[in-house]
């Protein structure tokens, strides 16, 4: 859908109109105060991946009515939870440890895991 042109009432035809003059797009080369970061650190990139696993966690077991039926299901969605929410406990605790896990331990592998469940 296309609109009306408009054409100017004084008949000038400069580029501004109501909503001010056209924006043009920044020079060659220039470049914004705050620079893009092109990669998240290790560090952030597994506490997002953690914490979407939780919320998968989390979401799973209220998805999860009758936990008798789904028993083993429950128990191994749970400690993965249980599990993560216990690492986050220590890293807040011990800030300044900046070992990474093993990579059993890793996120990834938790959530390939629970995806599977």
């Amino acid at each position: 859908m296309t609109l009306p042109s408009v054409t100017p009432v004084n008949g000038c035809d400069d580029d501004s109109d109501m909503f001010g003059p056209p924006r043009s797009s920044p020079p060659i080369g220039y470049h914004h105060h705050r620079s893009r970061v092109p990669m998240i650190s290790p560090k952030l990139r597994q506490r997002e991946e953690r914490k979407r696993i939780l919320q998968l966690c989390a979401h799973k077991l209220e998805r999860i009515k009758d936990s008798e039926t789904n028993l083993r299901r429950s128990v191994c969605i749970n400690n993965t939870y249980c599990r993560l929410t216990d690492e986050l406990r220590r890293e807040k605790q011990s800030p300044r440890d900046d070992t990474i896990t093993a990579a059993v331990n890793s996120p990834q592998s938790l959530l390939i895991y629970t995806k599977n469940i």
